[in-house]
């Protein structure tokens, strides 16, 4: 019989945020050019296609223009689309959003 009183210990989860985001390769440099109706953040890309590879970049860009470390920002679907999911560890949604749309508008 299992003991159902044993003693466990539990620990802190991961917050943050989670953005999903369309690439657009071809383009001269990186920016955010729009927000489709389903929130989804079209970023052009000065990338010749969609890879593997893109990920990294998009890691590194991210995380220099939001000023997060590049640990806490991962590619969790879509890692081989243009259509992908990203997790941005220790960021406060709101926060993100409003750091965001700040470079959208520019």
């Amino acid at each position: 019989m299992k003991n159902l009183f044993r003693k466990f210990n539990l620990h802190q989860g991961k917050h943050g945020s989670a953005i999903t985001i369309h690439l657009l390769p071809g383009a001269l440099q990186k920016r955010f050019t729009d927000v489709l109706a389903d929130g989804t953040l079209v970023l052009e890309m000065d990338i010749k296609e969609v890879s593997g590879k893109a990920n990294q970049i998009l890691i590194k860009y991210l995380a220099g223009l939001l000023n997060v470390a590049v640990d806490d920002i991962e590619v969790v679907a879509g890692k081989d689309g243009a259509d992908k999911l990203v997790s941005i560890l220790n960021q406060d949604t709101h926060i993100l959003h409003q750091k965001i749309m700040a470079f959208i508008e520019k």
